[in-house]
């Protein structure tokens, strides 16, 4: 395999996705998510519920001193025989209801206030100052999307914190809480708490982003995926580390938030309301619901390690699905424009460059990958040939290949290569019977091992090349060459502008100089 063939991808994608703005997918993920989240917080309702009561109730007007819970136990077993089994869900709906625009508005600003923040900004070099502007981006994120959902934030305390039954209650419901604490208080009424609320936000952030990029560094050096306990652990640990740090500022919010609607005010401000907790009940007072707070933060945590386990041990692919079938022929076709540049690091840079990619790309990655991959060619009357590529995940006889078909010559386009591409999955026991029978002559075959990474709509892949001195003999695999190939590519859907795409993807290689260089390289006509 000459120098040239190492530049083949490791990869391809024959996922439908958009330059900008998709409000399908959008509305796809809001609606899934939202599904999600309200079955999750609806099962923890009672839990939060506790919580709340033990957290709040030293300001609430409707219980008395001597009528107050004592801890978690007296609220479980209070609750049912005084206001029924379904109070525990009261001001659950709001607290669903609020995952839709808030998941909104974080898509709305997320990507802006990165970008006014943490542009130009790196990772390694300058951690300090990553550290801060991280900070300020969730900061200002947080608060934004706060400013519009806070209302219902607060309309979920009160409800929780109604301890009346039937016509004894303070509210009705959630519309009958907003209006009342409306009317009474005018808009502050229900947006109390909310300045203490968002340096909650900033606290939280920084004890979970130092907490857990310290622990990942440490555990997961060069991409390595955890193992199931590590990952529940670190987990556990940083989640109910930030949980309990940031926890006095969310019982100062949740207390101010009772004082609305109220002739008597208890507090004059949130550092009143600080001082006056710790000097009347104590500091303990500060922390009140948070044992609560972590058996409820334990059970997601689970769910989300094991999850994530399952995911680690089906035989997955990189490149879709890995559904077995029997020989037919292709199931699916897409045609897309394909935005591509090429570059490499050598193996001292591994390290450094993964973290620069961890600090630009989205959370989750990366995706480790050992692929199988053949370029077949067939030669047309043209000067450019008929490429077609096939791959899969390495030793997985039962799983699909995801074919790559290439019959257009590339061109450059802003120092980008732009190509026309049909991306197909092929279901074949036999995939070099089928393929000579369509006259393709095979040009080289290689595996590929390395990482996935994706930002939005740009796919990034760093891999080894591994080869066999035999075609077909892959029990004595050897590494071809010292360094890790790059490559970053945008799918466009056929027809549509790839202006932006070009645009975005020249942006993104800009940020992995001085490490990687990206560039435009015709290795399909040499």
């Amino acid at each position: 395999m000459g120098e040239q063939d190492k530049k083949k991808a490791g990869g391809g994608d024959g996922g439908k996705k958009k330059d900008g703005f998709d409000a399908k997918k959008f509305a796809i993920d809001l609606a899934s998510g939202g599904t999600a989240a309200a079955v999750s917080k609806t099962a923890v309702a009672p839990i939060e519920r506790v919580k709340l009561l033990l957290q709040v109730q030293d300001a609430s007007q409707h219980i008395a001193a001597d009528k107050r819970y004592k801890g978690i136990i007296d609220v479980l077993v209070r609750v049912p025989k005084e206001q029924g089994v379904l109070a525990f869900w009261r001001g659950n709906l709001a607290n669903v209801i609020r995952y839709f625009p808030t998941q909104a508005l974080n898509f709305a600003f997320k990507d802006t206030y990165k970008r006014i923040f943490m542009e130009g900004v790196d990772k390694n070099k300058q951690f300090g100052k990553f550290f801060l502007m991280n900070l300020a981006s969730g900061g200002a994120a947080g608060a934004t999307s706060l400013a519009f959902v806070y209302p219902l934030d607060f309309a979920r305390t009160r409800l929780a914190a109604d301890v009346g039954k039937a016509g004894a209650r303070e509210f009705n419901g959630l519309a009958d809480c907003l209006v009342k604490i409306f009317k009474s208080d005018g808009p502050i009424g229900l947006y109390r708490g909310f300045f203490v609320s968002v340096q909650g936000i900033i606290i939280y952030r920084a004890a979970y982003f130092g907490c857990f990029d310290t622990a990942k560094m440490y555990f997961a050096k060069d991409g390595q995926k955890l193992n199931f306990f590590v990952s529940w652990a670190i987990a556990q640990v940083v989640t109910v580390s930030s949980g309990i740090l940031s926890y006095p500022w969310d019982t100062v919010r949740r207390r101010m938030m009772m004082q609305s609607g109220r002739k008597d005010i208890l507090y004059k401000n949130t550092l009143d309301c600080a001082i006056k907790i710790v000097k009347n009940e104590g500091p303990k007072a500060l922390f009140k619901g948070a044992l609560s707070n972590v058996f409820r933060g334990t059970g997601g945590a689970l769910v989300l390690a094991f999850y994530e386990e399952i995911q680690n041990q089906l035989p997955q692919s990189i490149y879709g699905s890995t559904t077995s079938k029997e020989t037919k022929l292709p199931s699916s076709q897409y045609q897309s424009t394909e935005c591509i540049l090429y570059g490499s690091i050598t193996n001292l840079e591994k390290g450094q460059f993964i973290e620069r990619l961890k600090g630009l790309c989205d959370p989750g990655g990366p995706v480790a990958f050992f692929e199988h991959n053949m370029v077949f060619k067939l030669k047309t009357g043209t000067d450019s040939p008929v490429q077609v590529q096939m791959r899969r995940r390495f030793k997985t006889d039962n799983l699909h290949w995801h074919c790559r078909y290439i019959a257009i010559p590339e061109t450059a386009v802003k120092d980008v290569i732009v190509r026309k591409v049909i991306d197909s999955l092929i279901y074949s026991n036999d995939m070099m019977s089928f393929v000579k029978s369509l006259g393709l002559r095979m040009e080289y075959e290689y595996i590929a091992n390395g990482f996935l990474f994706t930002k939005r709509d740009i796919r990034v892949i760093m891999y080894q090349v591994m080869c066999s001195d035999t075609i077909g003999n892959y029990n004595k695999l050897k590494q071809f060459g010292e360094s890790f190939l790059v490559e970053a590519s945008i799918l466009v859907p056929d027809g549509q502008p790839y202006d932006g795409a070009i645009k975005n993807l020249k942006e993104f290689a800009d940020q992995l100089l001085p490490i990687c260089k990206l560039e435009y390289l015709d290795y399909i006509n040499k």
